[in-house]
């Protein structure tokens, strides 16, 4: 069980079973964007051109009203880590069906089955740094920006690129870090460090902005 309620969890565990649906509507209402943008980020082009993400979070939707009293008897996360594996769950599921393996590939049982859309990370990181491009020259700059950006997140371990867009494109505390990552928080500290460190560096022998104070 979670080790500490949100008022979200409360709320619906102290109300009658009628009640919770109602309830949990606007509960997902709250999320709803965030897990959009979790979506966004991993779909990949592959998947993208098959899928909506409005689509994938609607059917996550549709999963968590099926398990809420499940999850609510066991509460085994906070309510918003609980979506976001839910999503996952449903993305891996939507590659494994839609889109078939290159030949000779080799199937990874990964946590995070949902991988991460490199390019779509890429583009939101280097917006971080340079903003939208409203000029000609400034969208230039973005965009060679955002291919060096690119090569940098390439250079990293998955879970590290993981960590930096979880941290730096989605928001997510330190805590939810490591609830997603299914480690424990001293780890997942220690990984983002590395990270930075890593992508600082590779960053910087690309010519890009390494030592930035964004990260």
């Amino acid at each position: 069980m979670a080790d500490e309620l949100s008022e979200e969890e409360t709320i619906l565990a102290g109300r009658a079973p009628e009640e919770r649906q109602l309830l949990f509507a606007e509960v997902f209402l709250r999320h709803r964007h965030s897990l959009r943008q979790m979506v966004d980020l991993r779909l990949g082009p592959d998947l993208r051109k098959l899928v909506d993400p409005s689509d994938v979070v609607q059917e996550c939707f549709l999963d968590a009203v099926k398990r809420l009293e499940e999850y609510l008897t066991k509460l085994p996360l906070p309510i918003y880590n609980w979506l976001r594996f839910l999503t996952r769950q449903r993305l891996a599921e939507l590659r494994r069906r839609l889109v078939p393996p290159a030949p000779g590939a080799v199937q990874r049982a990964v946590s995070l089955d949902a991988t991460l859309a490199s390019d779509s990370s890429a583009a939101a990181l280097a917006s971080r740094i340079v903003g939208s491009g409203r000029s000609p020259l400034e969208a230039v700059l973005q965009a060679e920006l955002q291919e060096r950006v690119r090569h940098a997140l390439d250079a990293l371990e998955t879970i590290d690129r993981e960590i930096l867009v979880l941290r730096h494109v989605e928001g997510l505390t330190g805590a939810d870090v490591a609830r997603e990552l299914e480690i424990n928080e001293a780890a997942a500290r220690q990984r983002y460090v590395r990270a930075l460190r890593r992508f600082r560096r590779v960053l910087g022998e690309r010519g890009g902005m390494g030592s930035e104070p964004w990260l």
